[in-house]
């Protein structure tokens, strides 16, 4: 076989290698961040939305512009990788005057009782399924980051 017809051949395969295996997924802190700060937050002071539903986990882009509800999830677990910005995440205690919004889930008014952990860019945070939590956002700051959440049937 010639050289020639040996790199109409390779050039191919090349490209079948560069493509991504079926069911990968990446998502650059640059894309995240960019996503976060194109959405519209709504009356929570929240805004951003699903990227991925990944079978048992989806992936959510999240910025918090202000402090929104404090909350519970009885089946899914919150993995947040921080991305942009800083708040103070409130953990464990009890929901203040809570109420269901879903199956599984209420929201209040802030908690009573926990811990206070402050959380910045690059930090990653497991709240299980069950823990009472709260994202405090600064006045008049930001806070972004990718959300993971994982049914605890998995």
């Amino acid at each position: 076989m010639g050289r020639m017809k040996r790199w109409i051949l390779f050039v191919p395969a090349l490209t079948l290698l560069a493509q991504d295996p079926a069911g990968f997924a990446m998502w650059k802190t640059s894309e995240i961040n960019d996503r976060a700060r194109a959405g519209k937050a709504d009356a929570t002071g929240m805004a951003g939305g699903p990227i991925a539903n990944l079978g048992g986990y989806n992936a959510i882009v999240v910025r918090r512009d202000k402090t929104g509800e404090s909350e519970i999830h009885e089946k899914l677990a919150d993995i947040m990788i921080v991305t942009e910005g800083e708040a103070t995440l409130k953990v464990g205690g009890a929901l203040a005057e809570g109420h269901p919004t879903t199956p599984g889930e209420q929201r209040g008014k802030g908690l009573t009782g926990g811990v206070d952990k402050k959380v910045g860019p690059g930090d990653i945070v497991h709240v299980p399924a069950g823990l009472p939590h709260w994202v405090v956002v600064p006045e008049g700051k930001t806070f972004s980051y990718l959300l993971i959440k994982v049914d605890k049937k998995q």
